[in-house]
């Protein structure tokens, strides 16, 4: 489908929905069964609140399962096999690398369309 005149702006839930998302499927595919479709992994909350602390609850454990691993663990080509993207074919510190610019990236984002709603 061809995009719309006017492309609507993402909204902060989305951004969110999409880190969340992104962060539990690699989760799930590094650390977990490696079977479950990342983006059936997210439960799209009805409030802010809940979508926070889920979010910060998948990145926690995100983070826990990461200080576990040997310096040859991050330097395994394969470690994570999460389905979107090349994961299978990168070291496990290059994935690290590029989780961690998605997340400076939308949530720069989402900062500034806090700022902007704030100056409306």
């Amino acid at each position: 489908e061809p995009e719309p005149d006017v492309v609507p702006v993402t909204t902060i839930a989305w951004r969110l929905g999409h880190l969340h998302s992104d962060f539990a499927g690699r989760w799930e595919w590094t650390f977990g069964e490696r079977r479950q479709d990342p983006h059936l992994l997210v439960d799209f909350s009805p409030s802010a609140a809940l979508a926070l602390d889920r979010f910060w609850e998948t990145l926690d454990r995100h983070r826990a399962s990461i200080a576990a691993l040997t310096d040859e663990q991050l330097d395994t080509v394969g470690l994570s096999q999460y389905p979107y993207g090349s994961d299978p074919d990168d070291a496990y510190i290059g994935t690290l690398a590029n989780a961690n610019l998605e997340l400076i990236h939308h949530m720069a984002e989402i900062a500034l369309l806090r700022d902007l709603w704030r100056a409306r």
